[in-house]
């Protein structure tokens, strides 16, 4: 069994930009094809992200070596979605990267797995000289006004849900949170596999999608660049592209991939490889960060985590940013990744780091992950073991933590107990007190007001997915006889002056943790706290700075631009607020 089999973070160096990739090395007799995944763009990246990495372990455990990378200004690669001429450097990353993964594997042959975009620049690396002899394209559009299209069709969609929310300059595509430039744009456009240079391979899998055959297009400009072209259905691309806790890897499909592939064998075998793990990025203005991939090792799991750091002299301060639900440390929008590269800037090494099961972190995985499970089980020990890590790595022992959603819940609890933690930051978390019965009675809440067009347009904008209606309800009626008993046991409890939300504010306070709770427009728990009258008490805290956003948009992940922008101008008023009043992290006693 090759231990690398399940991923190894390192960096590719394209044209001076650094590109995050993932090598998971083939576990037995290694084939003679080896495969090159290329990401979809945005939320479907962020969607597939965990489901992808399954499907590349699937191939490795087959003895298919297969390289994962973000394309530059993705993921957790350099750069931002304002760069310049961004579709030539992810068509020069693939032809790189493909390089790369024929010297440190014994492949004779490159196999690259697209979707959708990804697909398409694969088609235009090839066609651009790229050693790829062989191509798998699953829901790839013969152009790319296609992809334009249907991301500008999302774009008013999300739009018109609040009319008071300012205006992006025109031609650019704010989708779930990702932004395409009008340049950026206008290049995907250009993308057409009819009129631009025919990509030069051997043989194409052609892959349609649940609801639509293949594209023909993509098939003709193939057969006429000479290859040997198989067509067939692609089921299973919806479930792939579903919400994070919700995507799943196509099993049945991948089965049929590995056939396709072939079984050849190399005759010869590879040392493991020597791979660059640490690179110079640049924060949004400029400012050179330095980052590195770590392996932090907790009871039961190996955690995939990015370290960013000060180029110069560092502050006596560490940040630690946690999942937001099932999204990769990247966090939605990429939060996180421009967070700690403007953190490290100012002086301040900053961790972002997926949790067991999430991202590139090993150990068990759900499909679906119900949303239960992210409040519960060891991620509270994993947390802990995190810092334990970062201290024996001679980084600062004074942490801020900070998360979103379930990570906003995990913070709020650490910040607790851990004498080390000296601040936290929460945003939008849908619960800080472990409660089984929120979702129920939620659920039942808003099925109860699926009348209103609130709820349809939350239905429309993914916001409330039809599988977490379905099981959603199926838990509300399950617990339906026990939940009144349970809210009034609550309801007896506070007016006695027992709460447990209350109790864990106050522990923050006793033990002189300072506070962020950051909430947008509409989330649950903002909404709840204010019908009780509770969320005016929390905001006269003083250890508290209670952020409340206005606006029409509900949005739990932060997607517009506007919101991402003026919750990074909280978070770093926040961080020169903690370093210009050190706390030494002690406890009274």
């Amino acid at each position: 069994m090759n231990p690398h089999r399940e991923g190894v973070a390192f960096y590719l160096d394209v044209d001076g930009r650094a590109v995050h990739a993932v090598l998971h090395e083939a576990t037995g007799h290694a084939r003679e094809t080896a495969v090159l995944i290329v990401a979809p763009f945005g939320w479907e990246d962020v969607s597939s992200y965990r489901s992808r990495r399954s499907m590349a372990i699937d191939l490795a455990d087959h003895g298919y070596a297969t390289l994962r990378f973000d394309l530059p200004g993705t993921g957790d690669s350099d750069g931002t979605a304002d760069d310049p001429e961004l579709v030539a450097e992810w068509i020069r990353t693939i032809s790189v990267a493909a390089a790369e993964l024929r010297s440190v594997s014994a492949c004779t042959t490159v196999a690259a797995m697209g979707f959708d975009i990804g697909g398409l620049l694969a088609c235009a690396a090839s066609a651009a000289g790229a050693a790829i002899e062989e191509l798998v394209l699953w829901a790839v559009p013969g152009r790319g006004r296609a992809i334009v299209r249907e991301l500008n069709a999302f774009a008013q969609l999300l739009a018109s849900r609040g009319a008071d929310e300012p205006a992006l300059p025109d031609g650019t595509l704010s989708v779930n949170g990702y932004v395409m430039t009008p340049a950026t744009a206008a290049s995907v456009n250009a993308l057409d596999v009819r009129t631009n240079a025919r990509p030069h391979v051997r043989r194409a899998l052609v892959l349609g999608r649940d609801d639509l055959p293949a594209d023909d297009a993509v098939r003709a400009a193939l057969h006429d660049g000479g290859a040997v072209v198989d067509v067939r259905a692609g089921p299973g691309y919806g479930e792939l592209m579903a919400p994070p806790q919700e995507s799943a890897p196509p099993a049945p499909l991948m089965a049929a991939v590995r056939d396709w592939l072939g079984a050849r064998t190399v005759s010869q075998v590879v040392a493991h490889p020597s791979l660059t793990t640490a690179a110079t990025v640049h924060a949004a203005d400029g400012t050179d960060v330095r980052e590195r991939v770590l392996t932090l090792a907790v009871p039961g799991a190996e955690l995939s985590a990015v370290l960013a750091e000060p180029v110069g002299a560092s502050q006596p301060l560490c940040a630690v940013l946690l999942n937001a639900g099932a999204v990769r440390r990247t966090g939605p929008s990429r939060v996180w990744v421009d967070t700690a590269r403007r953190w490290a800037a100012a002086g301040v090494p900053t961790v972002r780091v997926d949790l067991a099961g999430i991202g590139d972190s090993t150990g068990s995985v759900a499909y679906p992950l119900a949303d239960l499970e992210l409040y519960e089980g060891d991620f509270g020990a994993q947390v802990t073991g995190v810092l334990d890590d970062l201290v024996a790595l001679a980084l600062p022992s004074r942490f801020v933590l900070g998360g979103l959603c379930s990570g906003a819940y995990w913070s709020f609890e650490i910040g607790q107990s851990d004498p080390r933690v000296g601040a936290v930051v929460m945003l939008n978390p849908k619960a800080l007190v472990m409660d089984p019965f929120v979702e129920a009675v939620r659920t039942m809440r808003l099925m109860r007001n699926r009348s209103q067009p609130r709820f349809w347009r939350r239905l429309v904008r993914g916001d409330v997915p039809v599988a977490g209606i379905k099981s959603g309800a199926a838990f509300a009626a399950r617990a339906a006889l026990a939940a009144p008993e349970h809210l009034r046991a609550a309801r007896r409890a506070r007016s006695l002056g027992i709460d447990e939300l209350d109790r864990g504010f106050d522990r923050l306070a006793q033990n002189g943790v300072d506070a962020v709770l950051v909430f947008s427009a509409q989330e649950s728990l903002r909404l709840e706290l204010d019908a009780d009258g509770r969320l005016q008490e929390l905001g006269r805290r003083p250890n508290l700075d209670l952020q409340l956003l206005e606006g029409s948009v509900e949005t739990h992940t932060l997607q517009p631009p506007h919101v991402q922008q003026q919750v990074g101008s909280i978070l770093d008023a926040a961080l020169a607020r903690f370093l210009s009043e050190p706390r030494s992290g002690a406890r009274p006693p």
